[in-house]
């Protein structure tokens, strides 16, 4: 990402960061708690002024320089925290609230958004990739103890922290969009694509529960009962409808009637959801692009097995594919598919992926226990 002109806009922008500084400061400093170390302290305070003024330059500037200077932030900031302890959730809700705190001020004086928020969200998230990074090769240098539980929940909660933070603001003005869409459709019973807009809204709304589903699968309320895999498939399919019309991608089932699965049905959806979207995204320039589902049942396990006809998935990302952060597209978070892994585990089972220049196939295996 990069700001190749200065506009109009930025140059605004730029203005209203300066003269405002210290009055964001205090919007963030009232959200934040500080630890009460006053090294610590006088440490957060010294890196959220650092990431303030390359937020300032990268508007200025090409944005070269600020990335360097983010990296070079963000090994400061790992270093300075692993000596005092503390945690990477504690580390990354920081910048969480950075984050808020800019956009809760700058939205009441900034109207258009769309000009300033991405480089918001773009640096904030370069910020806490080069903090994993670096805390967790620290870490592992200095040889500290920290248990595999330990480990597995810290990285669950420090993932759905960095998650909830956003989905809230992109949650609410799609519940306004959708709720004005209904009026004008009771309003305007005849009005075209109304009901094209809703779904879509749908679909956001289910890429959007995906990261919801990370930070609250560990306290879901709802109780494991059997569901069927046929008419859990069926649903997913007539909902992604417009999707797959709109990309001309054929969706062909071989799916066994009988075959139910005990666990909970909406987490099991999410994972199917997930695997299906990820395929129409990559088969935007397949030619004849295909979507094959298959479900059956041995004397050993229950498999359902989603083949998509698109590109073959370079091996080094295939290694890592359910690891987070990692991600074959462009657009991608790389949280999508580490979350399913997740969730099938949860419900015993094992979540694979297997690829060539025929097909990519996810194979979900749930084995029978007697």
């Amino acid at each position: 990402m990069e700001v190749s002109k200065l506009t109009t806009d930025h140059r605004y922008l730029v203005d209203f960061l300066q003269t405002n500084r210290q009055q964001i400061y205090t919007e963030w400093q009232k959200q934040n708690f500080i630890p009460p170390d006053k090294a610590i302290k006088k440490e957060i305070i010294e890196n959220t002024i650092s990431f303030y003024n390359i937020l300032i330059d990268y508007i200025q500037n090409d944005g070269s320089q600020s990335c360097k200077d983010i990296q070079s932030l963000a090994k400061l900031i790992a270093s300075q925290r692993i000596k005092k302890g503390m945690y990477l959730i504690q580390i990354l809700s920081n910048f969480s609230l950075v984050r808020t705190a800019l956009i809760n001020y700058i939205s009441k004086h900034f109207i258009i958004a769309s000009n300033w928020q991405p480089t918001v969200d773009y640096l904030i998230h370069e910020l806490q990739q080069y903090v994993i990074l670096y805390f967790l090769e620290l870490q592992n240098k200095l040889n500290q103890p920290f248990s595999t539980s330990e480990s597995h929940k810290e990285r669950l909660t420090l993932l759905g922290q960095m998650t909830s933070s956003f989905v809230h603001e992109f949650r609410n003005p799609l519940t306004s969009i959708k709720g004005f869409v209904q009026l004008l459709k009771s309003e305007n019973p005849t009005l075209k694509y109304a009901d094209i807009i809703l779904n879509e809204l749908e679909q956001l709304n289910a890429r959007i529960s995906q990261f919801l589903l990370l930070s609250r699968k560990e306290n879901t309320q709802s109780q494991p009962t059997f569901f069927s895999i046929h008419n859990l498939i069926e649903e997913i399919i007539t909902f992604t409808y417009p999707s797959t019309v709109n990309s001309n991608v054929t969706i062909a089932t071989d799916i066994d009637p009988t075959l139910s699965l005990f666990g909970q049905r909406e987490e099991i959806r999410q994972v199917l959801l997930n695997i299906i979207l990820n395929a129409l995204d990559v088969l935007t320039e397949t030619e004849d692009p295909c979507i094959t589902i298959t479900s059956f049942q041995t004397n050993k396990c229950k498999k359902i097995i989603i083949a998509n006809n698109g590109p073959e998935i370079k091996a080094e990302i295939l290694s890592e594919i359910f690891k987070p952060f990692i991600t074959n597209k462009q657009s991608g978070t790389g949280l999508g598919l580490f979350v399913c892994k997740e969730i099938i585990e949860k419900h015993n089972g094992w979540l694979n992926c297997s690829t060539s220049k025929k097909e990519t196939r996810f194979t979900i295996t749930f084995p029978i226990t007697k």
